[in-house]
């Protein structure tokens, strides 16, 4: 897919791809089939196209919206969601269908004024939304969880500032997500074994390591790290930050949390680290 509505398909693993009609000029940015059949590819101003029949031919559907649709994923033939945006808008686009693209309807992202880059789904209830947000302020990844069939979607703690443009889930707990610092000019890549609760982080340079003690720990933490701290927080196992610490501090009290499983987030001017930390 890319420039002019193009769709190639292949028959055989690859070797040879043959162009298909799409019947519109628009770019596409993705594609997805729930079967050899059955596949919808969607692209900007809102097209999301339809094909039946292994793309010989497609149809336009009814989005119901103008803004860009940069992904979509069917969880089987009838029901499936597409996400996109634009970075000026209030809010990230999402859209649900129930009935094989016939209708779609617009659900909440919550988020403040971006783009959603991607979206899958573990099963028809659980999924997840990954872009970048704009608060005013800067700009940040952005992931989100719905655990209803996108009937709510929140926010997760990614941990970075890096643009998200890709997500995707072997299972309900395991996943990575894919981006790019812009700041840095490097790639990032996010994993997740606790269904994003929180995420944690490899960037593709060197991540700036940082040592604790003790651990675990009752009171004080100490850090230990080569960088200067900018930025310090703890967040709880449901990816909620439960506290935030000043610039340059390297004893964090702890005394006011409930004893139970942490994780310790740093951020340097190198990068960010994240490990996990118990308060007795």
């Amino acid at each position: 897919m890319g420039f002019g509505g193009t769709i190639l398909k292949t028959s055989n693993g690859g070797t040879a791809w043959s162009t298909q009609t799409s019947g519109t000029t628009e770019w596409l940015s993705s594609v997805h089939f729930t079967d050899a059949q059955t596949g919808w590819a969607v692209g900007e101003y809102g097209t999301i196209l339809k094909t039946s029949n292994g793309g010989s031919t497609w149809s336009p559907q009814n989005s119901g919206t103008t803004n860009w649709l940069f992904s979509v994923h069917f969880t089987d033939a009838q029901t499936g969601w597409a996400v996109g945006g634009e970075i000026t808008d209030s809010s990230g686009i999402i859209l649900k269908t129930s009935n094989g693209g016939s209708a779609w309807s617009t659900q909440t992202s919550g988020t403040h004024g971006g783009e959603l880059r991607s979206v899958h789904f573990s099963d028809a209830q659980t999924g997840w939304a990954v872009g970048l947000d704009w608060d005013g302020t800067g700009s940040y990844g952005t992931i989100l969880k719905t655990s209803n069939g996108g009937s709510t979607w929140g926010p997760q703690t990614s941990g970075t500032t890096s643009w998200l443009y890709s997500v995707h889930f072997t299972d309900a707990q395991t996943g990575w997500v894919v981006g790019y610092d812009n700041q840095q000019g490097t790639g990032t890549i996010l994993k997740t074994t606790t269904g994003g609760n929180p995420v944690s982080i490899r960037s593709l340079v060197s991540v700036p390591a940082f040592s604790m003690y003790p651990n675990p720990a009752a009171e004080s933490i100490y850090l230990k790290t080569e960088s200067s701290i900018l930025q310090t927080s703890l967040i709880d196992a449901l990816g909620k930050e439960q506290a935030a610490f000043p610039d340059h501090e390297n004893r964090l009290d702890i005394r006011h949390l409930k004893p139970g499983l942490y994780w310790l987030k740093v951020q340097t001017k190198d990068g960010v680290s994240v490990q996990k930390v118990v308060k007795r």
